[in-house]
């Protein structure tokens, strides 16, 4: 493929680009919104997350606020403990909210 299809395939590539990291910024401090918004729902039959691993988002959203997270300087860590059984979505959380911190700030670094 040559000429103008290439350009204008480049041009949507980068406009495809550019929207990808305004919607990203936008759920900077809300793990819950960055979810809810960037997930294809429903995901097998399920229309979001749980009740509880809502909480859990809004808590972490509420704390990255609160300590000003940045990815890049350290901050006090957030312990949470989650009593449950197996099966219960306990690593999606995780998945979700690393797959959060590595979208909303490239770069970081830290502990799971």
């Amino acid at each position: 493929m040559t000429g103008p299809q290439v350009l204008d395939r480049a041009a949507s590539d980068v406009e495809v680009e550019r929207q990808l990291a305004a919607d990203c910024a936008r759920y900077y401090d809300d793990p819950l919104g960055f979810v809810i918004g960037m997930y294809p729902w429903p995901i097998n039959g399920e229309p979001g997350p749980d009740v509880w691993q809502a909480d859990v988002l809004k808590e972490v959203g509420q704390q990255v606020r609160a300590r000003g997270f940045d990815g890049a300087n350290p901050v006090m860590p957030l312990r949470l403990a989650i009593a449950s059984g197996h099966d219960i979505g306990k690593s999606t959380l995780i998945a979700w909210l690393v797959d959060w911190i590595m979208s909303t700030r490239p770069h970081s670094q830290g502990t799971v």
